[in-house]
């Protein structure tokens, strides 16, 4: 008989409403790979479990198994708080976000793009801890490496080999879809 509840960490990607209280969360996980999971309830003022699901969290949390899990537990392991107080790292860390969600494919696991991901976030909010405003440049240069080791850890490119044409436009190429975070990148 197959487990139905499952205990893993993952970092937050993206959340969308669903009718007057839930929210379906998109997880990034190391063992599960990218996953949509139902948070029911989360929107009520009462919900213990809104702040926790915060994007770019890195959570630990227990799912019930059905055809879409439901997130029944979960607690933050890192918020990733100081980036957050930034406009320029906050716009990065979407730019990030929205990357990893538009180029891994759903329930397949990756860890070493996970490594990445809580690296590069990291990295970001050690930036926001520095007394001087973030160097906008420094931000953009970790962001940077980041989508050129995705892009070369998921095989896209030869290691060492940069795109003609740009990471943003090569990342757009390859899903197909355009990346919406960009334009406010290029207005901060």
């Amino acid at each position: 008989m197959r487990e139905r509840a499952l205990r893993t960490t993952g970092i937050v990607l993206k959340r969308l409403a669903i009718g007057e209280s839930d929210r379906l969360v998109t997880i990034f996980t190391p063992s599960l790979g990218k996953i949509t999971a139902m948070a029911k309830g989360i929107k009520k003022l009462s919900s213990r479990r809104a702040s926790h699901l915060e994007l770019f969290n890195h959570v630990d949390l227990i799912l019930y198994q059905t055809s879409t899990p439901l997130i029944t537990e979960v607690s933050t392991l890192q918020s990733f708080g100081q980036f957050r107080r930034n406009i320029v790292l906050a716009s990065l860390a979407f730019y990030v976000g929205e990357v990893v969600d538009k180029l891994l494919p759903d329930k397949q696991p990756h860890p070493q793009v996970f490594e990445l991901l809580q690296s590069v976030l990291s990295d970001l909010n050690e930036l926001g801890c520095e007394s001087d405003k973030t160097d906008k440049v420094r931000g953009e240069k970790i962001v940077k490496n980041f989508v050129s080791s995705l892009i070369w850890e998921l095989g896209y490119l030869p290691f060492g080999q940069y795109p003609k044409v740009g990471l943003t436009a090569m990342v757009e190429e390859i899903c197909e879809r355009r990346v919406n975070s960009r334009k406010f990148l290029q207005e901060s």
